[in-house]
């Protein structure tokens, strides 16, 4: 069972919902507060997940942006007149409603990018270990309601292989688009991706070299793949740093047609060569 620990910040802040069919339309604020829960699987030296002066650190200016700040949707009538007399207090949601479920999850990606940064910055005043994950975003809006945004993780490993091994069945079917999220255009470097299917942090995506069969390959492609032959890519992101459940599902896979591209690493790996790269656990 991992260890978890709450910090709570408060801020003033006010919206407007542009479509509400009631007062929820005018301009009003809310003594807001935001919890911010981390997990991990171990405790630091000092028996903490870590020390929670690393939330206020990581994320506190970005949060006072948001103190006594109006948050509008740009399809409001009055949002250009608003923006230009009170500037950077007004807080533009590009045709969206800054709702309290909206705000959770601009929250938790904004805190997601700073505590990841945090931890790879030298400098910091606190210890953050990189296998510390934000699990929740909540932000009360007033003192009986709330709402919140949840990273979708991979909590039961074995879907989360049995959904690579279906991709791998439609690869080599041939049934691209079938069951994938369509991708156009080429995903970068001398490979197309030719569908692609999310389960929680993982991609999992069907590619297809464009290199002729007889030229070197990329630095960062595999280089036992064939110019014009499709392969299958599991990429786990440049965020996730959940190394126990990235082990789980690279140890399960076998087939050396299916590539690793572990956070951080642009580099395409055998599952082998995955997992003598992953951090010791």
């Amino acid at each position: 069972m991992p260890y978890r620990i709450c910090k709570t910040i408060e801020i003033e802040n006010g919206h407007m919902l542009t479509h509400h069919p009631d007062k929820c339309r005018f301009p009003h604020g809310h003594s807001r507060k935001v919890e911010i829960i981390l997990e991990a699987d171990d405790l630091n030296s000092n028996g903490m997940v870590c020390d929670f002066k690393v939330v206020k650190e990581a994320v506190g200016d970005f949060l006072e942006t948001f103190d006594h700040a109006l948050c509008v949707n740009t399809q409001d009538p009055m949002f250009q007149t608003l923006k230009k007399t009170y500037g950077d207090r007004v807080i533009a949601f590009q045709d969206t409603e800054p709702t309290t479920e909206v705000l959770a999850k601009t929250f938790f990606d904004a805190f997601r990018k700073r505590l990841n940064a945090y931890a790879c910055d030298s400098t910091r005043r606190y210890d953050l270990r990189q296998d510390v994950r934000l699990i929740r975003v909540r932000v009360w809006e007033t003192s009986s309601s709330w709402a919140e945004y949840e990273h979708p993780r991979v909590y039961d490993v074995a879907t989360a292989v049995d959904r690579i091994e279906d991709v791998y069945k439609k690869y080599l079917a041939h049934h691209f688009p079938l069951g994938f999220t369509s991708w156009s255009g080429s995903h970068g470097g001398p490979f197309s991706v030719q569908g692609e299917v999310k389960a929680a942090d993982i991609f999992i995506g069907v590619l297809q070299r464009h290199s002729p069969r007889d030229e070197v390959p990329h630095p960062n492609e595999p280089a036992s793949v064939p110019g014009g032959k499709f392969y299958t890519l599991i990429d786990f992101g440049c965020e996730d740093r959940d190394w126990q459940v990235i082990r789980t599902i690279v140890s399960a896979i076998d087939d050396n047609d299916i590539f690793i591209r572990l956070p951080g690493d642009l580099k395409q790996l055998t599952p082998s060569e995955a997992l003598a790269k992953i951090p010791s656990l």
